[in-house]
């Protein structure tokens, strides 16, 4: 399988979110944005261990 490497510009944006419960806790998330104005993805690292955590009572 073959890789390539690009480099390419994007918009990094910084912010802060949630409300401060136990489900939705303030914190900071990173996201990337095109230069058209596209997200191209959020990074919330409690969404993503609270993800996990769910699924695993769910099993």
């Amino acid at each position: 399988m073959e890789e390539k490497t690009k480099l390419v510009k994007v918009i990094k944006v910084i912010k802060t979110i949630g409300n401060g419960t136990e489900k939705n806790p303030v914190r900071t998330v990173i996201q990337y944005w095109s230069l058209n104005g596209k997200l191209l993805v959020t990074m919330d690292d409690y969404s993503l261990t609270n993800a996990h955590a769910s699924s695993d009572v769910n099993s």
